[in-house]
């Protein structure tokens, strides 16, 4: 029942945090900002009725990508980008996350496989595992 109640909400607060990025840096701050414990949080939020970081997380993400669409990120961006999506992992283990991040992923595969070296190896090795995979699914739908 709960699992149904997240997808709920989930889907009636996307976009209602969305804000607009103007600056690389804005989307390093904004992403560096968010901590274990904003998830570890939204347990509470949920049974408070209040809005939940996860989402704002998503918006996040997906407002990132879409600024990111005809630039060059950093190394720092993706690493950001990944830690938020692991983080998100946490909580959302459908790994919507990294499908958000995906068209700025595949254009730069090689700087985000660079910017993972800064994450433990475990968290590494998991989320290059699910771009990659998510990646692979995209490209051919059969596999």
């Amino acid at each position: 029942m709960s699992k149904y109640l997240f997808l709920f909400l989930l889907t009636f607060s996307v976009n209602s945090f969305a804000s607009e990025f103007k600056s690389s840096d804005e989307i390093i701050n904004k992403l560096n900002s968010y901590q274990i414990s904003d998830i570890t949080g939204d347990a509470q939020r949920l049974k408070n009725k209040e809005k939940l970081k996860i989402d704002e997380m998503f918006d996040d993400l997906e407002t990132a990508a879409k600024y990111l669409e005809d630039k060059t990120p950093n190394e720092e961006i993706a690493y950001s980008l990944e830690r938020v999506c692991l983080l998100t992992f946490l909580h959302d283990p459908s790994s919507y996350s990294a499908e958000l991040i995906m068209s700025v992923y595949d254009k730069n595969t090689e700087l985000f496989k660079k910017a993972s070296k800064k994450l433990h190896s475990y968290d590494q090795k998991v989320i290059l595992e699910v771009l990659d995979g998510k990646s692979r699914a995209l490209r051919d739908p059969a596999s």
